[in-house]
């Protein structure tokens, strides 16, 4: 089996939804024998509203969020080479011609399309405010294979995202998917199986012991099978403390007995500086 040996979703205090200082992430992944670590943080935008706890306001950016991990890049060298990224939504050509500055001018390396909002006005909206799922739904995919056309980001997280607001998975569903995955092979862009279950309480598992998912949905990546895509892990840690506790094994048996092709840590840092 696969070791997983890298991070490049990894978040930070700043965002209002994770714990401990940047450090304490690099520590923790230097004692999990990672090799490769990147710091994708939710990106911190100038002039919008949004709910307290979703994302850093944009003071936190340069003099802080940047400042702090270059400084740590540095510090930690001779370990590995960390990356800065930030976690986006597509929001529009506006903001990607933002996005598409922040890594022209080196002010990050990377950055992962993570669609949990869209935009109404100045101000962030989660898709699941929308009380219409076909709306949401509607919504999403279209904000997402953008935000995939753009060309700017390195790989596509929890890619099934929306599909947490249904509970019967219909056949707009599954066309839904099969666009998502269409797109990712023709811009060979790779799609993030999201361990977001690492963080839940052990308890919610059916009688069979199977994780009970908002994601990965398991009829997703098992439609994922049928095309030639390559796929990556997202530990999506928000603590210190989940690098090492994360279930990796579980991570890499859910792509492999979907016969998923995996990519590695050097397979994603080479995307990365290649890119460069």
């Amino acid at each position: 089996m696969a070791k997983i040996d890298y991070s490049f979703h990894t978040h930070t205090f700043r965002c209002g939804h994770a714990v401990g200082t940047d450090e304490e992430y690099v520590k923790a992944a230097i004692k999990a024998d990672f090799h490769y670590f990147g710091f994708s943080d939710h990106v911190m935008l100038p002039g919008i509203q949004h709910r307290i706890g979703i994302r850093g306001d944009y003071d936190l950016y340069y003099a802080d969020y940047i400042a702090s991990t270059r400084a740590l890049r540095e510090k930690y060298k001779d370990h590995f080479d960390i990356q800065i990224g930030f976690e986006c939504e597509w929001l529009g050509d506006g903001y990607g011609e933002y996005y598409r500055t922040i890594l022209e001018n080196g002010d990050v390396d990377y950055l992962i399309l993570g669609q949990h909002c869209f935009m109404i006005g100045r101000r962030l909206m989660l898709y699941g405010s929308l009380f219409d799922y076909k709306v949401a739904r509607k919504a999403y995919i279209e904000d997402l294979i953008a935000g995939m056309e753009s060309g700017l980001f390195l790989y596509v997280a929890h890619p099934d995202y929306i599909f947490r607001y249904t509970n019967e998975v219909s056949d707009e569903d599954i066309k839904a998917a099969r666009l998502i995955f269409e797109t990712a092979v023709k811009l060979d862009i790779p799609l993030e199986i999201n361990m977001g279950p690492s963080r839940w309480d052990h308890s919610r598992k059916d009688a069979q012991g199977d994780w009970l998912l908002a994601y990965p949905q398991k009829w997703f990546w098992d439609l994922a099978k049928e095309y030639d895509v390559d796929v990556c892990i997202g530990p999506d840690v928000h603590d210190p403390n989940e690098i090492l506790s994360s279930d990796y094994d579980w991570a890499v048996e859910f792509a492999s007995s979907r016969g998923l092709r995996l990519l590695s840590g050097k397979d994603l840092y080479e995307r990365i500086k290649k890119r460069r």
